[in-house]
């Protein structure tokens, strides 16, 4: 299994133009994972994270697209469920808040 980094190393790479606010959130905080299951802020797993991308990753398309997209499904489906919609629509602003907090750390850190 690919850690989160990787694969969002790989859809950065490849989708140059990321119009969706939630998608570029979630990616954000993908790019500073490690495995799913690990802990991500007070996020004790991933799971919501990359469900949140997948919800809104539906204007990236293409070959590698799909590939990816597949891939991430399979990690998500590994938890036994999925987020309801009205979930996924409330967790991009906390989110955000999170990222934040996690820019603001290294910034005071470093």
């Amino acid at each position: 299994m690919r850690t989160l980094k990787e694969i969002a190393t790989e859809i950065q790479a490849d989708w140059l133009v990321i119009n969706n606010a939630g998608a570029k959130d979630a990616l954000e905080c993908m790019k500073r994972m490690g495995l799913i299951t690990e802990p991500f802020g007070t996020d004790p797993n991933g799971y919501s994270i990359v469900g949140s991308f997948l919800a809104n990753a539906t204007g990236w398309h293409g070959v590698l697209a799909t590939r990816i997209k597949k891939e991430l499904k399979q990690c998500v489906a590994t938890r036994g469920h999925s987020m309801p919609p009205l979930f996924q629509l409330r967790v991009r602003s906390r989110w955000t808040r999170r990222l934040r907090r996690v820019h603001e750390s290294e910034h005071w850190t470093s």
